[in-house]
């Protein structure tokens, strides 16, 4: 007979609801549909006569590494989007750093007066809902807007023209006329500089292209649906932030705060977005959904979103799997990209008939490469990129 201390130790409280059976099938649910809300998770397995609160699903999904997080907003992708964004990749994957450098990067953006759509908390007391210190006033439409036209180098923030009425094709070409050449003076660019713009109708009409050609301002060919690329829009991230933390009382005042506050940029902070577009710093993911993505980080399937065991490559870095003692350099992951987007494995053998990359079985392909398998974790990274939006 066992001693007392010999015998097993069971618990004392009441047995769990959640068995392992019900666990897995919280996890397979959440995995299938992360949409998939704690509510309807307890409504399922009422229908399996399992009786949870919804807060204890909540608990154990977050013991299982599984948080209820916001998603981040993306552009959707067609196949023909995503073909553009990596041709544009592989075809600047080498550029030299000289090359962004003497790019000018042009958008416009839309910048409410009272719309900064970003949540808030306040600390208040029971019942103290709707006193006026503890509620934000709304405006129908935000208030009024200012739409604004603005450009920046490497060497720092280019001109910033405010757009009255309605912007079409020629009101972009007078902005341009006004505000390119001497932007391009001010910021010392080199002859051979390139005008980055976006795919915008107004941008690529027949006047528009024609008024660029005969001025002989050369174009970045550039994809559509890519504001990700594009190192301007963290600028107009901080430039909102700081404009509405003045607290414009007007479409006046917000104009002048716009003006203002642009030309405050230090060209310090404009050199870091240019240098990001080779690669982030290993480790230092975009702070936010607006930033910009990597060229390089585009042609591995590096997104800022996506968990892999590759370090973020740069244009000459190497990627490299800690298990796998022969790393490949980025050229090499470059034409592992080519390889995959014809139906070959980075050996060179061909995928089964009838098989594309987006027919593998990816929870296999993610179970060899968490196993080390160095093709596996290829495969799987360029899975990311080829077959989920970037």
């Amino acid at each position: 007979m066992c001693e007392p201390w010999q015998r097993p130790c069971f618990g004392t409280g009441r047995p769990t609801k959640i068995i392992p059976r019900v666990q897995r099938q919280l996890i397979q649910e959440v995995t299938k549909d992360p949409t998939t809300t704690s509510k309807e998770l307890q409504a399922s397995l009422a229908s399996v006569m399992v009786s949870v609160h919804d807060s204890t699903i909540r608990k154990r999904l977050g013991k299982n590494g599984l948080h209820g997080r916001v998603p981040r907003r993306k552009p959707l992708l067609s196949k023909k989007n995503i073909k553009a964004r990596l041709s544009f990749a592989r075809k600047h994957l080498d550029d030299p750093q000289d090359f962004w450098e003497n790019t000018l990067w042009t958008d416009e953006t839309k910048i409410l007066l009272f719309g900064r759509s970003v949540s808030h908390y306040v600390w208040r007391k029971s019942n103290t809902a709707f006193q006026k210190k503890n509620i934000i006033p709304t405006v129908k439409y935000g208030g009024g807007s200012v739409m604004v036209w603005g450009c920046f180098a490497a060497s720092g923030p280019g001109r910033l023209a405010v757009i009255n009425g309605t912007m079409n094709s020629a009101v972009y070409q007078k902005i341009l006329k006004e505000n390119v050449r001497p932007s391009v003076c001010d910021l010392k660019l080199k002859p051979t500089w390139v005008l980055q713009q976006d795919n915008d109708p107004k941008h690529t009409s027949k006047s528009a292209s024609e008024w660029l050609k005969k001025n002989k301002m050369k174009t970045l060919e550039w994809p559509s649906q890519s504001p990700d690329l594009n190192p301007i829009e963290m600028l107009w991230h901080d430039l909102k932030k700081v404009v509405h933390a003045r607290k414009p009382s007007n479409v006046a005042e917000l104009q002048q705060f716009c003006k203002d506050e642009w030309a405050k940029i230090p060209p310090q902070c404009c050199n870091r977005l240019i240098a990001k577009m080779d690669s982030f710093p290993p480790g230092s993911p975009p702070s936010s959904p607006t930033d910009s993505i990597s060229l390089a980080s585009l042609v591995s399937g590096h997104a800022s979103r996506t968990a892999s065991s590759f370090s973020t490559p740069g244009p000459s870095s190497r990627v490299s799997p800690p298990s796998h003692p022969a790393p490949q350099t980025g050229r090499s992951q470059l034409n592992a990209a080519s390889d995959v987007s014809e139906g070959r494995t980075t050996s060179g053998s061909s995928y089964p008939a009838g098989n594309t990359p987006e027919e593998l079985d990816i929870e296999e392909l993610k179970q060899r490469a968490k196993n080390g398998d160095p093709k596996a974790q290829t495969e799987e990274c360029l899975y990311t990129c080829f077959c989920v939006d970037i």
